[in-house]
């Protein structure tokens, strides 16, 4: 497991150990002792430089962790990213690392110097920032991601976005005063995700700064605090991917180019009304009314359910069309029909093979069922039970190969059935029909 930054801290200097308790929970938050061994940690940030970038690296580590003034690195480049490395990897600095022209009065932007500053006055805001830093992380609960959603939830509910407060660009300003603009709360929000044992580095372009963290799949997602920072809480920039955040405001420079693309979509947030909303949305793409039918759907495919409005004459067509594609009605599930008490009147399309149990039951005044068409080869169990008003079935002796016990229970045994098709076929039909008490047969 990826050590903490703030474990590492500890690994090479000794350090004291804050105990705190926020809602009845208890965390040993490890703080760094002093200013020295808080400017010499090294983290993630310093794992992507190349050699010539990690030993200039070093000499920050080593100008402000050994109490130097100032100190400068000739030839600084504009696009060199040691130093925002360094930043990165040490979200509470403030402005310790500056760029000078080397040349006074040059504007060349490739003929700089880095100059480092130590302010040990500094060490007032880092210890309270930490401290508050890990009172707020105990309070996070659960899974990476979970644990994301409430450090998130936290700076946008407790910070005011400010750019008038002599703090506002840092993390102090964001946790301490709760007051920060775009850079306080992305440098908060990475100490926050640090301490939570989260991957997490500050991205920014010319104009503004935010997130990028690798949550439990291995991939990486986006996060702007500043820009969910509205009332109530929104999240149109929690969690998602670098192709969806690429707005002038979030086109990265500097460093910001070598931090991971975002590509994560498992653990984009879905708050509880899109959650609803894409319910019935699903719901819509997988079931349709029409004609007062209620139709599933999968794949090409479509089957009658159930009715939704009561019709005298019920014809259930060969296709459907919804979701902009047609569907191939090829079925009636089990007591689709069952009880429409206004029904008399049913002829089943040529695409159906198969019909469920008690399909048209206890329809009080069903007068006909035209099945001729019907490719079904098995009249179900209880298909027309109770169907006392039942005076004609046309049956497709062709596909017709099985009747089923007490498909035509209770019905009028008046009724006449008409098959058409092969005699010899048909007149099995008849004889397994003529068992359950029906006599009036044609065969045509």
């Amino acid at each position: 497991m990826r050590k903490k930054l703030i474990a590492n801290m500890l690994t090479a200097f000794a350090a004291m150990v804050m105990t705190v308790s926020i809602q009845g929970l208890k965390a040993e938050a490890k703080i760094p002792t002093s200013l020295n061994e808080y400017f010499a940690t090294k983290g993630d940030a310093y794992n992507n430089l190349d050699e010539v970038e990690k030993a200039k690296y070093d000499l920050i580590c080593q100008t402000l962790s050994g109490g130097s003034s100032m100190k400068s690195i000739p030839g600084y480049k504009v696009d060199t990213i040691y130093s925002q490395a360094y930043q990165y990897d040490h979200p509470v600095i403030e402005d310790e690392i500056s760029v000078i022209p080397s040349v006074v009065g040059s504007n060349d932007p490739n003929n700089c110097e880095c100059l480092i500053m130590r302010k040990d006055t500094y060490w007032s805001h880092v210890e309270p920032t930490i401290q508050k830093a890990c009172q707020i992380v105990s309070g996070a609960q659960g899974t990476p991601h979970e644990k994301a959603k409430y450090l998130h939830d936290y700076l946008v509910s407790n910070v005011t976005y400010d750019t008038t407060t002599a703090n506002c660009a840092t993390a102090y300003g964001a946790l301490i005063e709760g007051k920060a603009k775009c850079t306080g709360y992305a440098d908060a929000y990475s100490l926050l995700c640090q301490i939570a044992d989260i991957p997490c580095y500050r991205a920014q372009s010319r104009s503004h700064a935010w997130n990028v963290l690798k949550l439990e799949d291995g991939q990486w997602y986006e996060v702007d605090c500043t820009w969910d920072d509205e009332t109530p809480i929104i999240y149109d920039y929690f969690l998602i991917t670098t192709e969806q955040i690429t707005d002038e405001s979030h086109t990265r420079t500097l460093y910001s180019k070598m931090v991971p693309i975002a590509y994560g979509t498992q653990f984009k947030y879905v708050t509880p009304e899109e959650e609803k909303k894409e319910e019935e949305e699903k719901k819509e793409e997988t079931e349709v009314t029409l004609n007062g039918l209620l139709f599933s759907l999968e794949d090409d495919t479509a089957e009658l359910c159930y009715y939704e409005k009561e019709k005298a004459t019920v014809k259930i067509p060969n296709f459907i069309e919804a979701n902009g594609k047609k569907y191939k009605v090829t079925s009636i599930a089990d007591y689709a029909l069952e009880g429409n008490s206004k029904l008399k009147n049913v002829v089943i399309g040529a695409n159906i093979t198969e019909i469920g149990e008690g399909a048209f039951s206890n329809c009080k005044n069903l007068k006909s069922v035209d099945m001729k068409n019907c490719m079904a080869k098995t009249l179900p169990k209880s298909l027309f039970k109770g169907d006392k008003k039942l005076t004609k079935v046309l049956l497709n002796g062709k596909c017709l190969k099985t009747v089923k016990g007490k498909s035509f229970s209770n019905v009028n045994k008046k009724c006449n059935i008409v098959i058409y098709g092969s005699k010899k076929n048909s007149k099995k039909v008849m004889k397994a029909i003529k068992k359950q008490g029906l006599k009036n047969f044609k065969l045509k």
